[in-house]
């Protein structure tokens, strides 16, 4: 809650770690990154509505989440996060937004129309400086 970036490297979205429910109830200010397999993947419920961990996120105030919307190889998200990471949080003296860093990112991968094509963002695009938001 007291961090600018949050960023989740392991198995799905983290549901192991920390329920949903406690998600929802925490005052997110931080961009998040959940760079596990189908960590965006939102789950039919009903007729016309969905669920996953990022729509959590979302009700817990979070601005903006990158996450994966299928199973990845590790090699290629590895390279695909820190090149991501690079590209906005570690940039230095320039802005940079979110998806345009994820866009750039996927060109990294071995395999980019199949592990570069899964990370997307979720939320609203917003610009870094420094790898603080603005």
């Amino acid at each position: 809650e007291n961090n600018n970036i949050f960023l989740y490297v392991g198995h799905n979205g983290g549901e192991e770690f920390v329920s949903c429910s406690k998600i929802e109830t925490f005052d997110i200010k931080s961009i998040t990154f959940l760079m596990g397999c189908s960590s965006g993947l939102l789950k039919k419920k009903g007729e016309f509505q969905s669920n996953g961990i990022t729509n959590y996120y979302m009700i817990g105030s979070c601005p903006i989440i990158v996450a994966n919307l299928w199973d990845v190889t590790d090699k290629d998200i590895d390279q695909f996060s820190c090149h991501l990471l690079r590209k906005s949080v570690l940039k230095q003296d320039s802005i940079i937004d979110i998806p345009k860093a994820v866009n750039l990112s996927r060109s990294v991968c071995k395999m980019k129309y199949l592990n570069g094509a899964a990370p997307i963002c979720y939320g609203i695009p917003f610009h870094l400086l420094n790898g603080i938001y603005v």
